[in-house]
């Protein structure tokens, strides 16, 4: 087993989950690099307790803000940013899925 070579996994990165998953990464990093917060976003039952509580700031409603207003522009950013292959195959999937 220590002697053998290992393989990485394959992944079919034109595949919708992965490009759900891409997409919904490429997203945050935009939030987060444009966002004035500093630090820690909290802990996942202090974003669902704000969601719950009806909060109209802060994470995630600031970052779903930013889909609604810029979701046209970085889905075509985000398609940009694919490979030729995954561009050509899914294009019509990618521009009809345009983050909302």
């Amino acid at each position: 087993m220590l002697s053998g070579q290992v393989k990485s996994p394959g992944v079919y990165i034109a595949a919708e989950a992965v490009l759900l998953r891409q997409i919904t990464a490429f997203t945050l990093d935009v939030y987060v690099a444009n966002s004035p917060e500093e630090g820690d976003y909290g802990k996942v039952r202090e974003v669902l307790k704000r969601r719950k509580d009806g909060a109209s700031t802060g994470f995630p409603i600031e970052w779903l803000a930013m889909i609604e207003e810029k979701g046209d522009e970085l889905a075509d950013i985000f398609i940009g940013l694919q490979p030729s292959s995954v561009r050509v195959t899914d294009k019509i999937w990618l521009i009809g899925l345009r983050i909302t």
